[in-house]
């Protein structure tokens, strides 16, 4: 095999390796978009949890101070 004739191979060979690398790269950045949709939806929900929960607390104490005024 000619000299001229393994440079081309390995040529071949690092173009396959760098297509395979792309590939492999283009998944993870496709992986990594919808973990970070995922966790924007779940801050999200945690946002809306947490805003009810303090509404909870609000109403706890509302009817706290209350009874705490009708001095059973």
């Amino acid at each position: 095999m000619s000299h001229e004739m393994e440079m081309e191979d390995f040529v071949r060979l690092k173009d396959a390796e760098i297509a395979a690398l792309r590939e492999q790269t283009d998944n993870l950045v496709a992986m990594i978009c919808g973990k970070d949709r995922e966790i924007s939806s779940l801050t999200e929900r945690l946002n809306r949890m947490t805003v009810a929960l303090d509404d909870a607390l609000g109403i706890v104490r509302g009817m706290r101070a209350r009874l705490e005024a009708l001095d059973l």
